[in-house]
């Protein structure tokens, strides 16, 4: 599980390490970032059942936090539509960043975050990597693509 959230976190900046000044191919790297987005809700997903399953959070539980991973996966659509738009229009390279924005602003919805609450201390702090992983890519997006 690690892994899957090292790797949305590193992404943005192997892409765009080439250059200081943000992304010589900033489509890529959005589009990249959101495929490996993608993949982290999918294993999010997977980690939550098996937090059920092993009886650590309730069938409650499980429903919310998959509720969150939903919102991410359709927030994440939501970016790389964006992002396409900015592609297809050959729009500036700020605008890539603006994509990456937003997402990471849909992030930080409070009613969102609220389904992250589960009672067991060891699956909460599974829980919390989880959502910390997707927030961590969009700020590591964000800085690649050049913006703060």
């Amino acid at each position: 599980m690690k892994q899957i959230f090292g790797n949305l976190v590193a992404i943005a900046v192997i892409l765009c390490a080439e250059s200081l000044t943000g992304c010589k191919d900033p489509y890529r790297a959005t589009q990249q970032a959101s495929a490996d987005i993608a993949t982290g809700v999918t294993q999010g997903n997977s980690t939550v059942d098996q937090l059920r399953i092993d009886g650590l959070i309730s069938p409650a539980e499980e429903a919310d936090s998959l509720g969150y991973l939903k919102f991410v996966n359709d927030a994440n659509g939501a970016f790389s539509r964006c992002a396409t738009a900015v592609h297809q229009h050959q729009g500036p390279s700020v605008s890539f960043t603006s994509c990456a924005q937003t997402f990471q602003t849909a992030l930080q919805n409070p009613q969102e975050e609220a389904l992250l609450h589960v009672t067991n201390p060891s699956a909460q702090q599974r829980i919390d990597l989880i959502a910390g992983a997707f927030v961590s890519a969009a700020s590591t997006l964000i800085a690649a693509l050049g913006g703060q």
